[in-house]
Parts: structure tokens; C-alpha cells; sequence
């Protein structure tokens, strides 16, 4: 007797191969992991103090010699902290003793300098710079015997070439004095400038101290020596409640010799 065969089912090939094929949610889910794994694996891996080097070639730093030395003392993906930072521009030298800099899109970057008050700054499209916040001058200057905390607030449009300031307003003051060799030289001052190019518009410098003075002039900018910039100033000055107008021109290392 012959048993009776069982019926046996039938695949297709085609209805294998349709099973197996990922779906475009499946296939969106995995490609969305191996980003999230490739970047975790930059983050803890990558030595990201490459990115800041490149970062600051790419900023023209190394061409225009601003920053002699620095030292890096933590390094992120999107963020660092350098110390001792010590700056050389237009002829003047600086040391900023504590650096924080984080990237983003709006605004590009944000700096923190940390020179007992902190001064924020701000780098947004154009490439334009917003800068507010106060700075300590006897931990900033390197070769002159400045003291006292001057605030600031300044939006300025900079070059993309050299990175120097092209238009934009500048306001500044100090309440609590400037001092030269420990000598008072102002008890308070307030500025309110505008810059054209390399031409510095004041609309109003005011000083209070052993001499009160109160004036308005320009100052053509030399960006490669600022003592040999050009002013040209008047206004009066009080002095022993006696006040005198005047009228004065010259060099900026002039002045600042008087």
C-alpha cells in the first residue's frame, strides 16, 4: 500500500525576499544609530585639540602673530579653556589670564575673558563682534603700570581678512578709577565713540579726577603701531575750579606721555 504523500507548502522566492527586506523606518532607525555611535566616538576619542589649532589657523592667528602663546588647559568638542593667553596687536601686548570659548550656530562663537570681572564676547554672522562686560587693566597690560576695572560695550563689524575692527560704536567707562604707577590719574571716565574704517569718531570723552575734562575730536587708527596713531581733540578742562578750553593734536604716545 502506498501512503498517501502530505501536502507540502510552497515558497516563492519572491515572498522570501520580501520578509527579509528592511523597512524605511528600520532603515532610518539605523542610520540615526550609527550617527549618534560615530559621534560619541569623536567625542571621546577624537584629540580634540586638533580642532582648536585648526580652528585658530582658520582664523588667520598664526598670519597676523595675535596670540604669541597660550596654554590649553581642558579641550572639548565645542568648548575649551585656555590660560595665560598673551596677545600681540597693533604693537601693544596683553595677557588674558583666563580664556573660555564655546562654538555654536547663533552666535558662532562666545568668549569669556576672566580677568577677575569678566568681559563677554560674542561672534555672529557678518563676521560682527559684541563684546560687554569689564576687564581688570593691571592683569591685562604686560608693559605698563595700569590699574583700575574699565567696563565696556561694543558692537563692531571686524574684517574677515584681518579680524581688525572696520565700523561700529564703542562705549567704555570706569567708576571705580585708573591708576599709573599707583599714581590716580581718573576717579571715573565715560566714552562714546564710532568707528569708519580706521578713523575713530568721539562724541564724548569725559574724565573726572585731579583734573575734570570734558571733549570731542578723532583719532586716525594705525593698526600696526597704536601710539602712532593721530588725534585731533578739543574741548576744556577744569582745574582748581578753574576751567580753560582747548584745542590739541598729535600723536597718541604724546598724549599719553602728558
Amino acid at each position: 500500500m502506498i501512503a498517501p504523500m502530505k501536502n507540502k507548502s510552497v515558497h516563492s522566492p519572491t515572498s522570501k525576499s520580501s520578509s527579509s527586506r528592511l523597512s524605511p523606518a528600520a532603515l532610518i532607525k539605523g542610520f540615526l544609530i550609527f550617527c549618534a555611535g560615530l559621534l560619541l566616538g569623536l567625542t571621546l576619542f577624537f584629540p580634540k585639540h586638533i580642532i582648536w589649532e585648526n580652528l585658530f589657523n582658520r582664523l588667520h592667528v598664526q598670519e597676523l602673530n595675535i596670540i604669541s602663546s597660550y596654554n590649553l588647559d581642558e579641550a572639548g568638542l565645542f568648548s575649551a579653556r585656555l590660560l595665560d593667553v598673551r596677545l600681540n596687536i597693533a604693537g601693544e601686548k596683553f595677557v588674558l589670564p583666563r580664556v573660555s570659548l564655546s562654538l555654536g550656530f547663533s552666535p558662532l562663537a562666545n568668549i569669556t575673558v576672566d580677568s577677575g570681572p569678566e568681559l563677554q564676547i560674542a561672534l555672529k554672522r557678518g563676521p560682527v563682534i559684541k563684546s560687554t562686560g569689564a576687564i581688570n587693566l593691571a592683569t591685562i597690560f604686560i608693559d605698563r603700570e595700569l590699574s583700575g576695572h574699565v567696563w565696556f560695550d561694543i558692537d563692531m563689524l571686524v574684517s574677515k581678512e584681518t579680524w581688525l575692527p572696520v565700523q561700529g560704536s564703542i562705549s567704555a567707562g570706569s567708576k571705580q578709577g585708573i591708576n599709573i604707577d599707583s599714581d590716580p590719574v581718573l576717579t571715573s571716565f565715560d566714552l562714546d565713540a564710532k568707528l569708519h574704517e580706521a578713523r575713530l569718531e568721539i562724541a564724548k570723552l569725559e574724565g573726572t579726577g585731579p583734573v575734570d575734562f570734558s571733549l570731542a575730536g578723532n583719532v586716525a587708527l594705525n593698526y600696526d603701531n597704536l601710539q602712532a596713531s593721530v588725534y585731533l581733540v578739543q574741548g576744556s578742562y577744569t582745574l582748581a575750579g578753574q576751567t580753560t578750553p582747548f584745542r590739541q593734536q598729535g600723536r597718541l604716545s604724546e598724549f599719553l606721555m602728558q
